[in-house]
């Protein structure tokens, strides 16, 4: 049982075994390198091994962008978008990465004179620039590219680009060990740290990918053999050491190597060959598994089944299913018996436990900054997608555990044995805590929340007796704080012992830091965070450098450097102290430290802040070469809003908090769209929804899970960020308290929106004084940072715009040539499957076939239990019943949701780019998850226990079901878990 237990502790995630020999046998970025692992069996001098590969030639490659789809879009000027810099210690040199914007990628690096602030030169390396490291020596910096297949290494002394590494596509951070020997990187794709063994000769620094999937030798089989030198007549073959001619027949002998087997170990593969094919059940693909004569074949079938290839040949006592009778069986019964002492099955577990994906090791989802520790034996990975820190043992190359942040985690450093990490906020708009009287079914109970069905034609909620009682929360999350209330911006000192960091405490092992205005809105909450820990100034944290006892951090959001004071004694808990503020320009990101200066990269304004840390002066210098000041347009404008937090309340959030690098945050959030109601009219959390992405939105229209919106009518998002209740007092950005309206006209959406007019009645405030005071909140800032002056309804236009004028969908980079791909391809596009039905080509949503305009479907998985629970209405719809006309669009009359409960396809376009969260609901945490039935053989366990969601035994759930109907959402469950894979495969390569 031992076996099978380690099997199932170490087996690792769905995505790690879906692609493992495709990638490794048939994608374009390989290495020239041999494709295996080193020999776990070591060899005499006399003796050579003989390698098993697959030798294949690199090809270097660069993704084609994909183009705007909209033919309307105007022209916009060129942005470098400066992202990371690399400072070449002892000297003025720093590199800075010009990546460019998704539609149009640069392909610079600029070199920085950190004395006399001057760009000296830019430097052509591969396309969208990104990461960027130096070399111990400092006479190198490699450049990860990401839609380049290589790394660029760039000389130092002549600024040159002088050798490429081979590298998948989207590799993203980088960081060289102590000694300079490897190079580790994580990448966005793979969902992987991909490790680089980093070669220095001749003044040269040239690298060679390492592969660290399956183990190849130990699959294949391995052999020692003695080479030795021998003499062989050229006419019989007589052989002799010491002859020269032959003794039998006379004739002239010739100097031959000579090689012979003195050892060999039978491979996996020949195991299962022995086991599965010799037996004429899987010698042909049967099942979807295969054990025949081709190896590579055989090889692949084992990696892809890997997760369930013991499973299906143990006994149900030993942990297995092979003699089972609940459907999952194997039709020759039970092969591995007697676990303990069988050598074959030993084998086969110990090369499933001990591998995974490759060709790097597997992490969390979507990893993006790495930090090495002081010693050098540890790694830290920042996972987005997951939220989360991977932690990695160098010496094993393989994750040891996860550190749960519920958040995206922008940046680590290390300062004094503790890692602090620049995040976000640990709400999701849930409520803190279970709470029986919320969830009451009882019509009666004082607290039951009920649902907010509208009246379609007035858009006003219907009477409470026409609504219905919510029953249980979908999810609770750690704050009091509701809606959009609770996105937050967060710093997190932690020890790295910690394995939970998601509440705001302040413990032994970690304190984490909030908001200092996250309960400071008329809205908020009260009470619920410790004031000491509510200390940061600005949004979205972005990175950190550290200068001696004090920390740095550019907070993107609202285009500030924090300063904070690393406390460290041990006779306090609280170990960060906020010092001073300094200004840059717009969106600043990346930031580093030399010559006295903080140096920060400003992304929305192509530019550089300086920062004079003894005087606390700043100068700015442009990189917009002859492009005009950002922003220049009203697509630009749209961007600024939906990019930043400045034109919020309290100027905490911004859109890009959820829709986190324009998808996902990885959580599902409760917002407006799945609201219920108190008895007396308040609005309280609901339900929830997942984050959906804001790229290539022209191709979703309408939009929103109900298909309610138009492109351009963010209307109701925008009243999220800015609720009139909180400008019934003074904010953290201004006191308009004293400002009042000479007119009643209300044509607000604002004054349908239930939570506003229940405060407004409960407090006597004039809903039209509100609305003036959140106009000039914006004409103010407006002026302040555009010199024009813009009305709310601008921005709405200006967004409407931005969500319009460009798709900033990233190129996909997998080989749509795989086998595995264009067998899914077949399944998705078959009449048997039903894919293609609902997501056809090439937008791969149904927008025109379906009957209401809304273009929305009957249910189709098994819904959450408060999904349906908001007749939704859309701003275009609320501004035509109040008499308000949009002089840019005069025709929309604007949708409401014709039936509770129905979906639109949601386009499967970019889907591999986002985090897992899936469905309506966002309860779905993989792809596997979306498409399988309950129970089906292909579900896999997840790599490490899941603290965000419920999964009983730490493995995923088919939700392909409705009301306990299989197939509703595709028909699967006929589908092996070879058809399974290829089918995501597909899907991913859309």
């Amino acid at each position: 049982m031992k076996h099978i237990t380690r099997y199932f502790l170490k087996i690792r995630n769905a995505a790690v075994f879906f692609v493992p020999i495709t990638i490794i046998a048939l994608s374009l970025f390989l290495s020239p390198t041999t494709i295996m692992k080193e020999t776990k069996y070591p060899l005499e001098s006399t003796v050579t091994p003989k390698e098993i590969s697959l030798e294949k030639s690199w090809e270097r490659k660069n993704l084609t962008p994909v183009v705007d789809h909209n033919p309307g879009t105007s022209s916009r000027p060129f942005r470098n978008r400066p992202y990371r810099i690399a400072n070449i210690q002892g000297t003025t040199k720093a590199y800075i990465t010009l990546p460019g914007t998704e539609n149009y990628p640069g392909s610079k690096v600029a070199l920085l004179d950190t004395k006399t602030r001057t760009i000296e030169t830019k430097i052509k390396v591969g396309i969208a620039p990104y990461g960027i490291a130096s070399h111990p020596s400092g006479k190198w910096v490699v450049v990860t590219n990401r839609f380049s297949n290589f790394l660029s290494v760039i000389n130092t002394e002549n600024q040159t680009v002088e050798a490429e590494i081979p590298v998948p596509f989207y590799c993203d951070d980088l960081v060289f060990s102590k000694n300079g020997k490897m190079l580790f990187i994580s990448n966005f794709w793979k969902n992987q740290v991909i490790v680089v063994d980093i070669n220095v000769s001749n003044q040269k620094l040239t690298g060679k990918l390492r592969h660290l999937g399956f183990d190849r030798v130990d699959f294949f089989g391995s052999q020692k053999i003695k080479s030795e030198q021998w003499h062989v007549c050229e006419i019989c073959g007589w052989r002799s050491k010491t002859e020269t001619k032959c003794k039998q027949c006379g004739h002239k002998m010739v100097s031959q190597d000579i090689e012979t087997i003195i050892h060999e170990k039978t491979g996996v593969g020949s195991i299962l060959r022995a086991s599965c094919g010799t037996t004429q059940c899987h010698m042909y693909r049967t099942a979807g598994f295969y054990a025949g004569n081709d190896k590579e074949e055989s090889f692949r079938s084992a990696a892809i089944h890997s997760a369930t290839l013991l499973a299906s040949v143990i006994s149900t006592k030993d942990g297995g299913w092979a003699d089972g009778v609940d459907g999952r069986h194997h039709p020759k019964g039970v092969i591995f018996e007697d676990l303990e002492n069988n050598s074959d099955y030993k084998r086969i577990a110990d090369w499933i436990a001990n591998g995974d994906e490759g060709p790097g090791i597997a992490v969390g989802n979507k990893p993006r900054d790495l930090l090495l520790s002081p010693d050098g034996s540890t790694l830290y990975v920042a996972n987005t997608g997951s939220l989360d820190i991977s932690v990695i043992d160098i010496k094993t190359m393989s994750e040891t555990k996860r550190i749960f942040t519920r958040s995206p985690v922008n940046d680590l450093v290390w300062v004094d044995g503790r890692i602090i990490i620049a995040t976000l906020g640990v709400g999701s708009g849930h409520p803190k805590q279970h709470d029986s009287g919320r969830e009451s079914l009882d019509r009666n109970n004082p607290q039951t929340e009920f649902s907010i069905f509208r009246d379609k034609n007035t858009g006003k909620p219907l009477p409470l007796e026409q609504q219905v009682p919510l029953g249980e929360f979908d999810d609770i999350d750690g704050t009091a704080q509701e809606k959009f209330r609770d996105i937050t911006n967060d710093l997190v000192i932690l020890h790295p012992d910690a394995d939970n960091v998601a509440s705001y405490k302040t413990t032994r092992l970690f304190t984490r830091y909030t908001s200092d205005s996250f309960e400071s809105m008329a809205g908020d909450t009260k009470g619920d965070v410790d004031k000491e820990l509510m200390k940061v100034v600005g949004a979205f944290p972005e990175q950190i450098v550290n200068v001696k006892n004090r920390i740095y951090v550019s907070m993107s959001g609202t285009f500030e450097v924090q300063e904070w004071e690393v406390d460290r004694s041990e006779k306090t808990a609280s170990h960060l102290h906020p010092l001073r503020i300094f200004k840059t320009e717009f969106k600043p990101g990346g930031i580093s430290f030399a010559n006295g200066h903080l140096i920060v990269l400003n992304q929305l304004s192509d530019s550089i802040t300086f920062i004079n840390l003894e005087s606390g002066e700043s100068t700015n210098i442009s990189l917009r070469e002859d492009a005009p000041e950002f922003p220049s347009n009203e697509f630009e404008r749209g961007e600024f809003f939906v990019q930043t937090s400045i034109f919020s309340a309290d100027q905490d959030q911004s859109c890009v908090h959820c829709h986190y690098r324009d998808t996902s945050d990885g959580k599902a959030w409760s917002v407006s769209q799945v609201m219920g109601q108190t008895r007396n009219g308040k609005e309280r959390t609901g339900g929830s929804r997942e984050i959906p992405d804001i790229r290539i939105l022209t191709q979703k229209i309408p939009l929103f899970l109900e298909g309610i919106l138009s492109i351009d009518e963010p209307l109701t998002m925008m009243m999220e960020h800015n609720p009139l209740i909180d400008f019934s007092e003074k904010t953290p950005v201004a006191d308009l308290t004293d400002i009042f309206s000479d007119t009643t006209n209300q044509k607000s959406a604002d004054s349908i929106v239930v939570a506003t007019t229940a405060a407004l009645k409960l407090n006597g405030i004039n809903l039209s004084d509100l609305i003036k005071r959140r106009e000039i909140f914006f004409e103010t800032l407006s002026k302040k940072y555009f010199g024009t002056s813009y009305s709310f309804r601008d921005f709405q236009k200006f967004i409407g715009v931005y969500q319009a004028g460009a798709s900033r969908l990233l190129p996909n980079p997998m080989d749509k040539n795989d086998l595995m791909v264009q067998i899914g391809k077949e399944l998705f596009n078959s009449p048997k499957v039903g894919c293609a039905g609902c997501h056809p080509a090439p937008a791969f949503t149904d927008k025109i076939n379906v009957y209401n305009q809304n273009k929305s479907f009957p249910p189709l998985v098994t819904p959450a239990k408060r999904d349906n629970i908001h007749t939704l209405i859309s701003a275009d719809r609320i501004d035509y019943l109040n008499g308000y006309i949009r002089e840019w669009d005069k025709q929309d009359k604007g949708r409401v949701e014709e039936h509770e409960g129905f979906y639109v396809a949601p386009s499967l376009r970019g889907i591999w780019a986002r985090p897992p969260r899936f469905l309506h609901h966002g309860h779905a945490v993989s792809l596997r998850e979306v498409i399988t039935t309950p129970k089906h053989i292909a579900l896999r366990h997840f790599a490490t226990e899941r603290k965000d969601v419920s999964r009983p035994g730490n493995m995923e759930t088919g939700l392909n079901e409705l009301n306990g109907v299989p197939d509703i959402h595709g028909v699967t469950s006929h589908l092996s878990v070879w058809e399974i894979e290829c089918l995501i495969k597909f899907i991913q390569s859309i």
